[in-house]
């Protein structure tokens, strides 16, 4: 007891610590959700949607399943005391894939058949916002899939030894280095794949590439989409390609079809590179030094609070000193990581729930945790 007693103590003092890191004009706002001009501070919900849930029996989970289960996340009744309460989702990708994961993606402007149909999307997106509740999607704009109608066109064309087709939409060399390391089978040329050979790494500097990349984001946004989980910006930045400048191209652009778009970047990266991609004018990136088993959310939840909040708190001030407008996106896992449920005792967890929760910005939970 005497344990639990200084733990909320620490927590009261994490709470004033942090206020600093608050609203507009210096307003002590402990989570910043006061200062949302733009109704982007939310506590996000993150879907996996293949084993999340299966409406129809296959063994797979589905838009529909998604729907089903609403009430649980968020019934729409502001008074009501049995939903989770999350005002937004972030769903996992969605597109036509041959992989589980769906990052390898083949066609942009439709859904898995695993998954439902775009009309699916359409009803699970209206219901989500009768309830006041955001939707985000995930987006790779890295790499497609190798299937993609692009990548195969490019491939027959390389083979003929044609590079100014739809070869410029993607990576390609004929000199083999530890980038371009992926052969085209009955050719003399190699592509960036950074991740696998089934994911081809897009030319981000190609200004066709670009212009598929708009047609992409007004198609979701003009279905009402409120923004975009971006996978593994920070491989954007390659040999002709500066990541920070297409990533401030990508947001301003999306902004012109939805001024309120929201994004957040996945960028498992340095402090150094975090910051500096909120120069481009992106809302947030998950905050992956404070998430998992040993960041500073865990390590906080044994009794070091204090030490956690000034940490977060000089966090906090370096990325609003690269966009002043810029949201904390906080978690303690994700997909990419372990569950921590069986790795901490449950007053443990629970503390570490509480820490992200009450920290400045958005939160992102994992569906189960």
């Amino acid at each position: 007891m005497k344990r639990i007693l200084s733990l909320l103590l620490a927590v009261c003092l994490t709470v004033s610590l942090l206020a600093a890191c608050g609203g507009k004009g210096g307003d002590p706002v402990a989570n910043n959700k006061a200062e949302a001009s733009t109704d982007k501070y939310r506590d996000y919900y993150q879907v996996w949607i293949g084993s999340f849930y299966d409406s129809n029996n296959d063994q797979i989970g589905d838009l529909p399943g998604v729907l089903s289960k609403l009430d649980y996340i968020n019934d729409g009744d502001p008074n009501g005391g049995d939903d989770l309460g999350a005002d937004g989702i972030w769903l996992s990708p969605m597109m036509p894939s041959q992989s589980y994961h769906k990052y390898n993606v083949r066609d942009y402007f439709n859904i898995d058949p695993d998954f439902g149909t775009l009309e699916d999307f359409d009803k699970l997106l209206a219901e989500c916002h009768n309830r006041g509740v955001k939707v985000i999607i995930d987006l790779v704009l890295n790499h497609s899939g190798n299937d993609h109608e692009f990548f195969q066109k490019a491939c027959e064309e390389l083979r003929e030894g044609k590079e100014d087709g739809y070869a410029r939409y993607y990576n390609v060399s004929k000199t083999q280095d530890s980038t371009y390391n992926r052969p085209v089978m009955g050719s003399d040329y190699f592509y960036e794949g950074q991740f696998d050979s089934t994911m081809p790494d897009w030319n981000l500097s190609y200004q066709g590439t670009r212009d598929y990349f708009e047609k992409v984001a007004k198609f979701w946004l003009d279905k009402g989409v409120d923004g975009f989980r971006l996978d593994a910006i920070k491989h954007f930045k390659d040999k002709d390609t500066d990541g920070v400048e297409f990533m401030k191209w990508f947001y301003q652009m999306a902004q012109g079809y939805n001024p309120d778009v929201y994004m957040v970047g996945e960028n498992w990266s340095e402090s150094g590179d975090i910051y500096e991609m909120y120069d481009s004018g992106i809302d947030s990136q998950f905050n992956f030094k404070f998430a998992g088993n040993g960041g500073e959310f865990i390590v906080a939840s044994h009794g070091m609070v204090a030490d956690m909040a000034t940490k977060l708190k000089k966090f906090d001030d370096n990325i609003k000193k690269h966009n002043e407008k810029a949201i904390n996106a906080n978690f303690l896992t994700n997909h990419d990581m372990l569950r921590l449920y069986n790795m901490l005792d449950e007053e443990d967890y629970k503390m570490a729930a509480a820490l992200y929760m009450l920290a400045p910005g958005n939160t992102f939970t994992y569906y189960g945790e």
